[in-house]
């Protein structure tokens, strides 16, 4: 693990020289600088290497979301944090785009800390620095033009919260920009939810209006591809679930957004390391629960989970393994059944009710709840 590399910037003195006493016992595996002005930041920033930038908002001569912009632009790599008490309302939709995570003031240092080294531990094993920038430039993942309208369309005719819901959930790249900002203080208090429901009501309508308002829609070949296979992933992998069903159908549904998130130029550098090492490193950097980034970051391999036997790691790791043994029989042999028995499942069971769930999704009128899958039962093959 290499140092974590953290520049601070608020031009209050006293607040600084207060994270910088109980900083100092992290060294040498924080190297930890602060600067009273954003100006002189961006000059830092252009002779030093940064990981984290945690900011101020309101600043003299350049404010804290104009200086994370330039940043994001400039130096596309490093995670961008806000730290800030009081901030219009405006101030925080122009941060959607360019800001990783906001947290509020006042913050014990302990958490701020606990914060910066779940948002840096997935980065320190990403060794590519062009694609490390391409992920943390991200702004939004891919959505489908087709739900894109469809969702602005329903708040346009305040159409039923629950419906508004069902849209949402259909999308990989907006329920992760939901969870993500419900998750940390851009509109209020930051609450640990994966429920895209519960993000809404806790959201309101009106901000994730002012989502959609400034999201910025990009096109992906396989965003339909990728969006049926996560939201398959993410409905089997519930079924198996006996607690925290948010939390494993969340991780089930972005278990892949490295491949969403990746332009496909960048797709061959993806196969020489593990895709979910890289689909972790976007979540942490967003802020999403660590419970989920985990269940992300070792689905392929987890045995090299720090908990092998995590209940919400399991049940992904299953459910991607009968995704991919129903593409490709021969692929995952005896992986299934390895999977299962960590559950204490029949492997026989789990395979019946994936076989059930790829039948389902291919019945007439499914659509309005789950897309038309690409996957067969295995009688068909």
């Amino acid at each position: 693990m290499r140092v974590i590399r953290v520049l601070f910037v608020d031009d209050e003195p006293l607040l600084l020289r207060g994270i910088e006493r109980p900083l100092r016992r992290l060294r040498p595996d924080w190297q930890v600088t602060y600067t009273t002005s954003a100006v002189a930041a961006l000059a830092l920033l252009e002779r030093e290497p940064v990981d984290v930038i945690v900011s101020d908002v309101g600043m003299p001569q350049m404010d804290g979301l104009v200086f994370l912009r330039t940043a994001r632009h400039r130096f596309p790599q490093v995670a961008r944090l806000v730290l800030s008490g009081e901030a219009r309302s405006t101030d925080r939709v122009r941060a959607v785009l360019d800001i990783h995570q906001w947290i509020a003031k006042p913050c014990p240092v302990r958490d701020l800390v606990e914060v910066i080294e779940r948002t840096f531990l997935p980065r320190g094993a990403i060794e590519d620095a062009e694609l490390l920038a391409t992920l943390c430039g991200i702004a939004c993942l891919p959505s489908r033009l087709a739900f894109y309208r469809a969702a602005v369309r329903a708040i346009e005719q305040a159409a039923p919260l629950a419906a508004l819901v069902t849209l949402l959930e259909s999308d990989i790249g907006m329920t992760a920009k939901v969870i993500q900002l419900v998750n940390g203080a851009f509109f209020g208090t930051a609450q640990r939810i994966t429920s895209v429901a519960q993000a809404v009501r806790t959201l309101g309508v009106e901000h994730v209006r002012a989502v959609l308002a400034a999201a910025d829609v990009a096109y992906h070949p396989e965003v339909d591809e990728l969006t049926e296979r996560g939201r398959f992933v993410a409905t089997l992998a519930r079924t198996f679930a006996t607690d925290h069903h948010d939390d494993v159908y969340l991780a089930g549904l972005l278990y892949d957004v490295a491949a969403l998130a990746s332009p496909p130029s960048l797709r061959p550098r993806l196969a020489t390391m593990l895709e979910s090492r890289i689909a972790a490193l976007l979540l942490a950097t967003w802020g999403l629960p660590p419970e989920v980034v985990a269940a992300v970051a070792f689905h392929q391999d987890p045995s090299g989970a720090p908990d092998p036997r995590e209940h919400r790691l399991c049940c992904v790791a299953l459910a991607t393994a009968l995704a991919t043994e129903l593409r490709a029989p021969a692929t995952l042999p005896g992986i299934v059944d390895a999977r299962a028995a960590a559950l204490g499942l029949s492997a026989t069971s789990c395979r019946a009710r994936a076989d059930a769930l790829a039948a389902a999704c291919q019945e007439p009128g499914i659509s309005s709840t789950m897309p038309s899958m690409t996957f067969l039962p295995r009688s068909t093959r």
